[in-house]
């Protein structure tokens, strides 16, 4: 049996080849981290200077849009810059801002994104950008230089708010006789359908206490069972008469959770009590929106906008007489005689108004209804009647104007035998009609319309430019039109065919002189005439309709003067537009008012027949005398109610504006 042996190779022989591979191995792990650390190192470097100018751009973004920056001013542009360079990021060839851009934001795939639009500054979108070496210790390995950049784009989530409020002449007025307070409740309960009596100081307490408009509608929808803060369903929303007093109510009783107990407040609940027990029976739904303007969409989240009581009351009142067939009927005083006025409200007051001024200038250019954003107000749109008969303390003057119009009746003769082909001879034998003048046949009856449009006013532009802010209202006074003539056969028919409808009413001329004839036969023994028929010949009338434009002006409310144009929640000082025109006019129409000579057209007076000459003029000139002394006075009377106890100033239209241009002070990063 054989056996074999053998041997393994000496191991001293492998041990230089093992330490030749392990210094290898240990080479290229050194190596390996080096490398890896210099990696770490860069993308260290990069990611902290990545972050840095995340952290950069998103405070300049911020400040861009809390301080209201504009891409088409160069505000945004500049306010960026200033924010970079506190923040140690100074531009230079390495460290850029691109060009900001504005617009607004939108929602697509589930994300918000900026839709650019230039002229407005809802949302602002920058970018910048910083040159440094792609690895400071691999060198050029890994390429020179790169381009790190960040975007940032924030948000106003609250926005500029502005509000304009018109002024009740009854503003700072103290109602001192209860015969003032008396009237005051006889207006505003005729406008109801009721009656109403309201005390001195309970008025006085609606004057001089103010109501926070938020604070009123938060009440409101708590007490209708609404989502809170949906103010925008709100004002689209019917509710009764009797539910916004109430609010107005509570709102006195409880502010920020404590009693009110003030002298003023607790007079003005006296007065909110008793319209709310004449409103009781009322079922008519209102429109919070048609008296007070929200723009759809804004923030409004803490805001506050405080109006003067008897203003909103009287445009909850206005609106509820809006919406019924009541006219209110108020007893005026002219010449010593009671003559019933009839109002009724065609279009409410839209006394308050509140919204983003920059979607409100964005739409300056449009027409008032189709602007949603609009920020506009305007004073009530009126229309009044009223008859007046001639009365018997004319009576000297009508015998004057018969003796001076008799004495003109052989030359009248003459112009209607030639304008009219009429027998009005002087034969001695035959057949031939006599004229007959009736001077102011009875009754004399005037019918007068007189048609209030509201002044208005309206934003069309503001700034906020740190400390700086402005408001620009174009501003409108109030336009009329005056109607005089026959609008109905009685005064209650009158009135009935003026308020049928908001068209203008028909108006016929009023008979002043009746131009009558009889059908006579004389004969050598005797000479008889028939019966007289009115107006045969014609006859001379009067009859206007008078449209008066009112005047226009722009007003600019500026800051840093808070007098002028405080930040919302306080009531600034108001300044007016004023048209001496308006009022001129219509004394001029009621103290000057057109006659002319008609046709007959059967039944009375027809068309205008133009006869023109001295006989005429001399009669029509005796006529306006005597008219002219009746319907002069007229307006004196009309005006002081309007002024005095609706608050209706009808020469002025006065505004107040406030701006916030950081309303909420609240914005949104979005990245």
């Amino acid at each position: 049996m054989n056996s074999y042996c053998t041997h393994s190779p000496p191991r001293h022989a492998a041990r230089p080849r093992q330490r030749g591979a392990v210094l290898m191995m240990t080479a290229s792990f050194l190596l390996l981290g080096v490398m890896s650390l210099a990696m770490v190192v860069d993308t260290g470097r990069l990611y902290v200077i990545k972050r840095n100018l995340q952290r950069v751009v998103d405070i300049a973004a911020i400040e861009v849009a809390a301080r209201g920056g504009r891409c088409t001013d160069g505000s945004a542009q500049t306010i960026a810059e200033e924010s970079l360079a506190r923040n140690g990021f100074t531009l230079d060839s390495e460290h850029r801002l691109a060009l900001p851009r504005c617009g607004t934001l939108i929602i697509e795939n589930n994300l918000r994104q900026l839709d650019e639009d230039s002229n407005s500054s809802a949302a602002t979108a920058l970018r910048v950008e910083q040159d440094t070496p792609a690895s400071l210790i691999a060198g050029g390995i890994m390429g020179h230089d790169i381009t790190l950049a960040a975007t940032a784009t924030a948000a106003a989530s609250g926005g500029p708010l502005a509000m304009l409020t018109l002024r009740s002449t009854l503003l700072n007025v103290n109602i001192t006789q209860n015969s003032k307070a008396q009237l005051l409740s006889d207006i505003f309960g005729g406008l109801l359908g009721g009656s109403l009596d309201i005390k001195v100081g309970a008025w006085n307490g609606l004057i001089h206490t103010d109501i926070d408009l938020f604070e009123f509608m938060d009440t409101l929808m708590v007490n209708l069972s609404l989502e809170a803060g949906n103010y925008d369903g709100l004002m689209t929303l019917n509710v009764s008469t009797g539910e916004l007093i109430q609010a107005a109510i509570d709102v006195l009783e409880t502010q920020n959770g404590v009693p009110n107990t003030t002298i003023r407040a607790l007079d003005s609940i006296v007065a909110l009590d008793a319209i709310l027990l004449a409103t009781s029976t009322s079922s008519n739904q209102l429109k919070l929106g048609d008296i007070l303007s929200l723009s759809p969409d804004a923030d409004y989240d803490g805001a506050q906008a405080k109006v003067q009581l008897y203003q909103f009351v009287q445009a909850v009142i206005l609106l509820a007489n809006q919406n019924n067939a009541i006219n209110a009927i108020i007893p005026i005083n002219v010449l010593g005689n009671s003559i019933d006025l009839a109002i009724k409200v065609i279009e409410p007051p839209q006394f308050a108004a509140i919204g983003n001024p920059e979607e409100a200038r964005a739409e300056a250019h449009l027409a008032i209804n189709d602007s949603p954003h609009r920020i506009y107000v305007r004073s009530a749109q009126l229309r009044l009647a009223l008859s007046v008969t001639l009365s018997s303390s004319l009576s000297s003057l009508v015998s004057g104007l018969t003796s001076a119009v008799n004495s003109l009746t052989g030359s009248l003769t003459d112009v209607l035998n030639s304008l009219l082909s009429l027998n009005l001879g002087s034969l001695l034998i035959g057949t031939y009609d006599q004229l007959d003048i009736l001077i102011l046949p009875s009754p004399i009856r005037f019918d007068i319309n007189l048609d209030l449009a509201g002044g208005n006013a309206r934003v069309s532009d503001f700034t906020c430019q740190g400390s700086s802010r402005s408001l620009t209202v174009p501003t409108e006074t109030a336009a009329a039109t005056l109607r005089i003539g026959k609008m109905g056969n009685s005064a209650a028919a009158a009135r009935a065919n003026i308020f049928a409808s908001t068209s203008a009413p028909i108006v016929e001329p009023i008979a002043l002189v009746d131009l009558g004839l009889k059908d006579c036969t004389r004969t050598l023994i005797f000479n008889t005439c028939g019966a007289r028929v009115p107006f045969a010949a014609g006859g001379l009338g009067l009859m206007a309709e008078t449209p008066v434009l009112g005047s226009s002006a722009t007003l600019l409310f500026q800051a840093p003067d808070d007098e002028d144009l405080p930040e919302l929640g306080t009531q600034g000082e108001f300044q007016s537009v004023s048209s001496s025109q308006l009022i001129s006019s219509l004394t001029s129409t009621l103290a000057g008012p057109s006659i002319s000579a008609y046709e007959s057209n059967g039944n009375g007076i027809g068309s205008v027949l133009m006869l023109l000459g001295s006989t005429i003029n001399s009669v029509v000139a005796l006529l306006q005398t005597a008219v002219s002394s009746l319907l002069s006075p007229l307006l004196d009377p009309i005006v002081t109610l309007l002024l005095n106890n609706l608050g209706l100033d009808l020469a002025n239209t006065e505004v107040s504006a406030n701006l916030s241009c950081d309303a909420n002070q609240g914005v949104s990063l979005v990245r």
